[in-house]
This record gives C-alpha cells, sequence and structure tokens, in this order.
C-alpha cells in the first residue's frame, strides 16, 4: 500500500513494465528522459577516405565518426591496379628528357621498359637541318653518316633518359662574304673559323673560296701568283 501525496488515498502498489531504451536519432544513447543509457550502435560507414598508403571509412553518425575497415592499399581489382578504395598501382617510371642544345623540349615519366613519346622535330636556326635524336649531348658536334642516331620512339628505357637533337648544316648556312681587300691566308682563316664557330657551333676543316666573277681578280692560295687555287684546306 501507499498514499497518494495529494488526496492521501492509499492504493495498493502494482509493477510497471519495464519501457525499454529508445534510440530514434541513431547517436548510441537512450533518448528517454533521465535515461541516458549508452547502447549498443550499428555504424553507418560513409565514402572512402585514404592516403599514399592507407584508406579507411567513417560512420557518418554525428555523436560516433568512428573509423572503420582501415587497412593498407590491396591493388586487387581491375587487373590487379587498383585498390577497392579507387587508388591506383603507382607505376614503376623514370623520366625521359628531349633537349634541344640547352632547351628542354619535352619531359615525360615514362613506365619502366616502355618507350617515350617523341615530340616534333625541333629547330635550331637558319641552315640547319634537324637529322634526329642522339643519346649523347653531341655539343657543337654535327651530324655526320657515322653519327648513331636513336629510335627513342621505338627505344623501351629502364633508367632516366636525355634524348638530344643533333643537326647538319646546309651549304647556304656558312656561306659568307669576305672584304675584296682582305689577304688569303692566315686572316681569312681566321674570319672564316670566327665565324662558323660563334654562329653555327662548328669549327671547319676545308674552306672552299670563290669569287663571284673574273672581274674580281684572281684566287691565289698563297696570297702570291703563280700558286693560282681555288680550293685553300685547313
Amino acid at each position: 500500500m501507499f498514499s497518494c501525496s495529494v488526496c492521501g488515498i492509499e492504493m495498493d502498489r502494482e509493477p510497471i513494465a519495464a519501457l525499454g531504451h529508445t534510440d530514434t536519432n541513431n547517436d548510441g544513447i537512450c533518448d528517454r528522459p533521465l535515461c541516458g543509457v549508452t547502447l549498443s550502435h550499428t555504424h553507418t560507414p560513409g565514402p572512402w577516405q585514404k592516403n599514399a598508403t592507407m584508406h579507411w571509412r567513417v560512420c557518418t553518425t554525428t555523436t560516433c565518426q568512428a573509423k572503420l575497415d582501415e587497412s593498407a592499399h590491396n591493388y586487387n581489382l581491375s587487373n590487379n591496379t587498383t585498390c577497392v578504395c579507387g587508388v591506383l598501382k603507382p607505376l614503376n617510371t623514370v623520366v625521359v628528357r628531349f633537349l634541344n642544345g640547352g632547351t628542354v623540349v619535352s619531359t615525360q615519366n615514362v613506365e619502366v621498359n616502355k618507350a617515350p613519346t617523341v615530340p616534333a622535330n625541333p629547330a635550331k636556326g637558319v641552315g640547319y637541318v634537324f637529322k634526329g635524336w642522339v643519346a649523347y649531348n653531341p655539343g657543337n658536334a654535327l651530324w655526320t653518316t657515322a653519327t648513331a642516331v636513336a629510335t627513342p620512339g621505338t627505344t623501351p628505357v629502364a633508367k632516366a633518359t636525355d634524348y638530344y637533337a643533333i643537326y647538319s648544316v646546309s651549304g647556304s648556312a656558312i656561306s659568307s662574304t669576305i672584304e675584296a681587300t682582305t689577304n688569303i691566308g692566315g686572316l681569312i682563316w681566321n674570319q672564316i673559323n670566327s665565324r662558323c664557330t660563334g654562329s653555327y657551333g662548328m669549327t671547319p676543316t676545308y674552306v672552299r673560296f670563290t669569287l663571284p666573277s673574273s672581274a674580281y681578280g684572281t684566287l691565289y692560295a698563297d696570297s702570291a701568283p703563280p700558286a693560282a687555287a681555288v680550293t685553300v684546306s685547313s
């Protein structure tokens, strides 16, 4: 028996069934007033999150935010190239550069044992003829029939590689006008050598001197008759 605190009437006690916990907002805590009991919680995984080596998901319940399914990347999808989180398996690559003199024309990250993509033919200047790519720095050397021209577009690479453009020079590129009063010999050779080296990056071995017409006189190998010649070698 117990008495009502208001009217004083005595009444029999009766058991009241337990209401049980409720969690309508799925935050893992009972919603009933004055309860607040922590309940078991079913996680709702969010989208994959990742860094360079790991991936995981986070429970979307605001009061939970537990990290779920954390593990290292495993590239077992799409022919062993893709992780379940979407990360692609990193390729084993090397850097391949194509240079025109000191200027880098193209830089590529090329997968090991694959060939690079050959860029468009570069240019050097008037009179130069592009002859291909070589796997060494030719400096001022010009192409000859003995030059080992590379085939980068079909040559697989195994390490970082530089290819350099190499050129030949057409006859028009090295033509030069010398004053009519210049004495043939060391002075004229120095002028030709200076112009070829400074302008075209080459040192001549054979130089042919010609006169536009007979009105300019006679050309002698040693600047003194009678040793007339039309070709001077040095």
